[in-house]
Parts: structure tokens; sequence; C-alpha cells
């Protein structure tokens, strides 16, 4: 009987308990919450017969054969670090799924649109007829899952860079949509954050299939490692095997010729950026075996991921956009060049140690008033001064950056700012540590606000 521990609790932690649990091994869950902190984690554990040490981030570890990080431990951490010079394993959840899951499986990582591809993979292949079990990062782990799933079955999962960092294993189908800066906080330089992307490559053999944007700088890094086919996705230049945008049609390009899946304004979502989603996902799918026709007919039903440019309401000609998934400036950026007309952009939150400029820059052409929120106020306000002094012409001015603090303020000086023919839009560039839990509360809570609003524009 194997002595596990794992190091985190949350949504991956607990699954990896009733997993190990089941399968008979000792289990224990080290957590640097308290017991009260927990709450009723704690009884779900007590429930399973694993055992808690609450209030500890570095047990003692002598009596462990193997440590299953959660994803949001790093590998620097000191427990880690005395397992390693202990010589005892370290692994995760998405190394262990690998291991036991009998079913193909594809997986998609990326700065952005990872939760947009994974999404409308998913429902390509049960289009198709596939049986299909979508989950990984986008928030379902599958674990508990894998010994009930079929060989002819598919996984299409979502992968972050830190789900990676421990993998020795790659699925058959990958999917790269794109790399650019981010969660440098935890890796802290672009070379380390593209090494734990890689991996979803590295162990590639030559059945398998690797699927790349081809205007990604990082694409021929990850070409030059891949141990199958190579297919690429574009919005501009056409490459010979994978999808393209050729004017108004996606496509599918097979050997330098097209075959037609469906038109651009039979996608739902907004943005050039998920049209690029869409084109991977394409790719992916053409791979697996859909056919054109149910690629398209899961295109025209679908509109979106909670979270990501969701339309929430309109009111009083004023348009309020959930874009919380936003946690980097860039994304922000992508976000901001979707939406029509000017802009009140609500930014902030935990900074990442991100390069600002670009963002900002466009904030100065396009926003009508950017609402600071968050940790990262200060920051930010200083990145905008610099666009702005730097800056011949623009929307923005110096007076119509606002320090809101929290949500909830910056949601009332929208209301207050916002004119026929403007957009709110929540897209804060930041991680939402600092006042909410995840990007997913922080997201409902702007629902909540703007869904409270009176009709004549005035909060309730």
């Amino acid at each position: 009987m194997s002595k596990s521990l794992i190091v985190g609790l949350g949504r991956e932690g607990l699954a990896l308990a009733r997993f190990l649990t089941a399968r008979g091994d000792d289990v224990t869950v080290c957590e640097g919450r308290s017991l009260a902190e927990l709450g009723t984690e704690a009884q779900k554990l007590t429930a399973l017969g694993a055992g808690l040490i609450a209030g500890n981030d570095h047990p003692d570890l002598t009596p462990y054969d193997v440590l299953y990080l959660n994803p949001a431990v790093s590998k620097e951490a000191p427990v880690v670090r005395d397992a390693q010079t202990r010589g005892i394993k370290v692994s995760a959840l998405t190394d262990l799924f690998f291991e036991v899951c009998p079913a193909h499986i594809a997986g998609v990582t990326g700065s952005n649109g990872k939760t947009t591809t994974t999404t409308l993979l998913g429902l390509m292949l049960q289009a198709g007829g596939i049986t299909t079990h979508v989950g990984g990062n986008i928030g379902r782990p599958l674990l508990n899952e894998a010994t009930s799933m079929g060989k002819d079955d598919w996984v299409v999962l979502e992968m972050s860079s830190f789900q990676l960092e421990w993998l020795e294993a790659s699925p058959e189908v990958a999917v790269v949509t794109n790399l650019t800066p981010n969660h440098l906080d935890r890796h802290h330089t672009m070379d380390e954050y593209a090494a734990a992307k890689l991996r979803i490559a590295q162990y590639q053999r030559p059945g398998d299939t690797l699927i790349l944007h081809a205007n990604d700088r990082y694409a021929p890094q990850f070409a030059r490692i891949a141990g199958g086919r190579v297919l690429y996705f574009a919005l501009e230049s056409a490459p010979s095997d994978g999808a393209v945008l050729e004017g108004e049609m996606l496509s599918i390009r097979r050997g330098g010729y097209s075959v037609p899946v469906c038109a651009l304004h039979e996608l739902r979502v907004p943005g050039r950026h998920n049209v690029a989603n869409a084109l991977a996902a394409i790719a992916a799918a053409d791979t697996i075996g859909v056919s054109p026709h149910a690629m398209r007919e899961a295109i025209r039903g679908f509109t979106g991921v909670p979270h990501r440019l969701e339309l929430v309401r309109t009111l009083g000609d004023v348009r309020y956009y959930n874009d919380s998934i936003a946690t980097s400036p860039d994304r922000a950026q992508a976000a901001l060049a979707a939406i029509d007309g000017p802009v009140l952009l609500i930014l902030g939150g935990h900074d990442k140690d991100l390069p600002w400029g670009e963002l900002c820059r466009a904030a100065v052409a396009r926003c009508h008033a950017v609402l600071l929120i968050g940790e990262a106020q200060e920051l930010i306000a200083g990145h905008l001064a610099e666009a702005l002094a730097s800056s011949g012409d623009g929307m923005l001015t110096a007076g119509a950056v606002q320090h809101c603090g929290d949500l909830e303020h910056a949601v009332a000086a929208a209301v207050r700012g916002a004119r026929p023919g403007h957009a709110v839009l929540l897209s804060p560039a930041c991680a939402s540590y600092d006042q909410f839990r995840s990007f997913e509360e922080r997201g409902a809570r702007f629902r909540q606000l703007v869904e409270a609003l009176h009709g004549d524009n005035e909060a309730a």
C-alpha cells in the first residue's frame, strides 16, 4: 500500500484524495488553511478516510512514498525541494490521469483561448457522434471518471502550465493556442514559462499530432520537438495542412486544397482571437475524424463560455461585458479590440509581473474611461500615465483614469460615466486573488452588480 501526501486541497486535491483512497492508498492531505477555514472540505476528507494536516505547508515527509501537488503549489516550494532531496517521487493529478485513462486524449494549452478552444472541440466531437469527456483546467477533474471511460472515447483536456510542469506524457493530439507573457510571477522568465508549455508535446510519438498557431513566435520552438506530425491554424497565411480563415470562410486545408467548414458570420463569439480559437478546434477535430458538417453545427450552436467576453446585459443602449477570465494584459487587449465603440474598461487585481505597455496604449486610443481596482491600481495608473504622455492623440484623458478600489465602486462609476453606444468591459488583466477567490467569483460578482441596475441606469 502506497503512502501518499497531497499538498494543497482545492478541486484537484479533493479529486486526488477520492481516487487514491478508493484504490487503497494511505492518503494524507497537507493544507495551509486552518480547519475553520476549510469547513466542509475537511469533512469531505474525513468521510473518505484521508488524513489531514491543516495549517501546515511543510510537514515531515519521512512516512511518504509519493507527493502529489495541487497546481497552485510552486515547484520551488520548500516542501517540494525537501521531497526531491529525499528522493520522494513528485507527481500531480494530470500525470496520474494519463497513467490510468484508457481513452484517447486531446490536450489544449496556451496563454489565451484554452477554455474556448477546449469547449468548442468537445462540442465538435460530440456533434460527430464521439463519446467525449471535457475537463482539466476548465474546472472539472476527470480522474475519478477515468476507469469508466471506453478505449474509443476521447478526452478533451485543458492543460495549464502549472499542470504541465510535472507531466511525463503527452496527448495524442496537442493544441497550443498561442504563447504570450503570463504567470511570470510563478515562472519568472518566458523561457521557464515556455519550457512548461513545451511538455505538452515533449513525449509525443510518431503517430501523434501537434497543432500550432502559424503566426505565433514560439511555434517553431514547439515544432522542433514534435515527435509526430505538425499542423497549423492561421488567420492570414494559409498552411498546406490545418485550418485557415480564407476571406469570409473558415476552412480545412488538406495537402494544399481547401474544404469549407462555415462562414465567418456563423461564429457567434466576437473577436479575431475567437476566430483563431475556432480554427484551432477545427484543425484538431479534423485530425480526430470529425466531419466538416458536424464542426459547423457545433460552431453555429456555440455562444461562448461564461466570463469570456460574456454580454451580461444591454441597458440604456450601454453594453456590459464580463471578461473576468482576462488575467493578463494581452488578453484584455484582445477583448478591447473585439468591442465596438467607446469602452469604459475595468482593470486591476493582483499583478503577475507582465508587460503593460501595449494594453495601456490601446486603452488610450479606445477607452472613454479606465476604472482601476485592486492591488495593482497604482502600477496600472503609472503605465497609463506613460502611455498618455507619449500619445499624440487618443480618446482617454488623464481625468478619466479613476481609482475605484473595488468592483462595486467601479461598476457605479461606469454607470455614471457611460453614454448610449458605450460598452462597459470588465477585463481586468490581473489575477483575482487580492479580492476574490477566483476569476469566476469576480465575474459572478460583476454579473450580480450589473443585473441589479435599474432601467434608468442608476445603481440599485
